[in-house]
Order: structure tokens, then sequence, then C-alpha cells
């Protein structure tokens, strides 16, 4: 029975795409179209989620995504879970979401805004949203929740984008990058170093629409970067 060719895109606000790109421009929605430009039966499912962490990645990996057998799965967290925060055990979901959840997300965060202030933030902890350990644990899962859905499929960890105006953050962000790399060697899967990518692409002003998140030529630029490692493992008719 014909079967098109599924692409899962799994991740942050990156995936997603803000809301103030273009009808069609985040990268999955791309890059299904590149490869229909090649004569592919593309599908696309673009799971990524605002503010969502690799827990939220196993979640929607165990509740919807297996389920799909994709042939090719794209993955990026980092944004969130390397966010120094303070209270870092005290974590509400974003995934599955419900109004009670988004209660007591709202109170949470109006208590650590009262923790910003420096005598009060030293007498708590602090830390990542998602422990690094953690992280590479739940990057893992859902690697082998993909291949347990379909065996063939390839798998694309892509870093995180760099942010800007602070660089603590970033730094943070680079140790993440580079554990998500160690999986994908690991695992044999596919890494994207988007910093380097996106660093060579352009000015920074042409690739962001902020601190943090891509724009449409930004987008682009990670589309066709992961056609590019697709190319020649696609089946030229779905």
């Amino acid at each position: 029975m014909h079967r098109p060719f599924v692409i899962l895109a799994l991740g942050d606000c990156n995936t997603r795409g803000s809301e103030a790109l273009p009808p069609g421009a985040a990268f999955p929605e791309r890059l299904g179209e590149l490869l229909r430009g090649d004569g592919v039966e593309a599908r696309v499912h673009n799971l990524g989620c605002t503010m969502a962490t690799t827990r939220e990645g196993v979640a929607r990996m165990e509740r919807e995504g297996a389920a799909l057998a994709a042939d090719l799965v794209t993955v990026n967290f980092g944004l969130v879970d390397a966010w120094v925060t303070t209270l870092p055990g005290i974590y509400v979901p974003y995934y599955p979401d419900n109004p009670l959840r988004k209660y007591r997300r709202k109170l949470l965060k109006a208590v650590k805004r009262r923790l910003r202030n420096p005598r009060i933030r030293a007498c708590v902890p602090t830390g990542e949203v998602v422990h690094i350990d953690e992280y590479t644990a739940n990057l893992r899962r859902i690697v082998a929740l993909a291949r347990g859905a379909n065996p063939g499929a390839q798998i694309v960890l892509w870093g995180s984008a760099p942010v800007a105006e602070d660089a603590e953050r970033d730094r943070n962000l680079c140790r993440y990058d580079a554990a998500m790399r160690e999986v994908a060697v690991a695992e044999g899967c596919d890494y994207l170093d988007t910093r380097a990518l996106l660093e060579a692409g352009g000015p920074r002003s042409e690739l962001y629409l902020d601190r943090v998140h891509l724009s449409a030529r930004g987008h682009e630029l990670l589309a066709r970067a992961i056609h590019e490692l697709c190319r020649g493992r696609v089946p030229a008719h779905g």
C-alpha cells in the first residue's frame, strides 16, 4: 500500500515557528515543500510547542509522535531546558496542557518573579529547568521511541539557535548543544550545528525576529540544511 513520506518535527518555539512568521515559513513546512519539489509525497507533522523542554518532547512522542511512524524525525530542545531559574525542582509541564496547569504555571511564575531579587535569589536553589543529565536521557528516549515506531527512520538532532544579549545563557546553551551532539554520535543520528549554520548565514538582523526566535530567512536556512542531510536518502516518489 502506498504511503507518503512522513516528517515529524519535535521541538520548542523555533520548531513551531513564531506567530509573527508568514504562513508556511517555519522550517518543517519549508522542508516539506523542498522535498515535494524533489518529487517526494511529503506529509509534515509539526509538533513544536512554545516553551517546551525535552520533558514535553518525551510526553508528546509517547502520546502522539510515535504513532506516526515517521520516516524523518527532527528534534531540537535546549532553549528552555538550559534556562537557569530559581526552584528548578518545581515544574509544571506545558504538555499535555489543561486549565489547572495553566493556573499553576501562572502562580509559579509570579512566585519566581519575586525571587529575582539578588538577595532573595542567593537563599533559594537555582539551576537549569532540565538538568543536563536528564536532558540527554530524554533525547535518548525520544530517539528510541522514533526508532521503535520506524527502525529505518532518519533522525536529525539540531542544536539550538544562539541567543543574543545574554552571554551566560548562551554559554550554557553551548553545553547542551555539545550534549546533544554526543547523543547524536552515540545513537547514530545526524547532527546539525545550527550555531555555525546561522553564524555563516548572514547578519543576525536578517535571521532573527528578536533575541531568540528565528525569522523566515533563518527558518529557510535551517530547512535547506536539513534537506541537504536528507539528499539521497529519501525515496524519489514517497
